[in-house]
């Protein structure tokens, strides 16, 4: 596996609330994270530009990167700006896309699956807060909840993921959307 090191241009770059995560004031930041390009040829490049969805065509990017931490996405994302700052970007959940959105021809294709915490809070005025991982599946969650005695609106798939599905403004033929405003 291929990857690339990505150091900030001057040390500790990053926002104050990620530089206390990711490494001691005065040092330099440095992280490993998962890059992959076509001119490597590798069976990890075909495996990240592969979808879930095989009615997709096969598309090519120029990077498929696989953050670990939103520390990692930071830093690409900064490194990113550096080298090209109008790369186009585009952000895969689970690659489920009917409409083939999770892939790209150019640019970045940033692959969110690793990015997989679910946690359920109760606040204290009593209402239930999810943080998701764009990395989910709705059926990861569905089933987390339905333990709990709960369930969310989503799509009749269980296998989109969560990352797409909020993007796209999810899609569920149970839930009546209002008709468009007309002038």
């Amino acid at each position: 596996m291929k990857k690339a090191t990505i150091l900030p241009k001057t040390n500790c770059t990053l926002p104050l609330k990620l530089l206390a995560a990711s490494c001691v004031l005065g040092s330099v930041c440095a992280t490993t994270i998962d890059v992959f390009r076509p001119d490597s040829r590798s069976a990890e490049y075909r495996a990240a530009v592969a979808l879930y969805n095989a009615f997709c065509p096969l598309r090519c990017p120029d990077e498929v990167v696989l953050p670990s931490s939103q520390i990692e996405l930071a830093e690409y994302l900064q490194d990113m700006q550096a080298r090209n700052k109008t790369m186009p970007i585009t952000v895969r959940g689970g690659g489920h896309s009917y409409t083939c959105q999770s892939s790209s021809s150019t640019g970045a294709v940033i692959d969110m699956r690793r990015f997989r915490q679910l946690h359920i809070d109760r606040r204290s005025d009593g209402v239930l807060e999810a943080t998701v991982g764009a990395g989910l599946t709705t059926g990861e969650i569905s089933s987390v909840l339905d333990a709990k005695g709960w369930s969310m609106p989503h799509g009749i798939c269980s296998t989109v993921g969560v990352g797409g599905y909020l993007l796209n403004d999810g899609n569920n033929p149970c839930v009546e959307r209002p008709e468009p405003a007309k002038a």
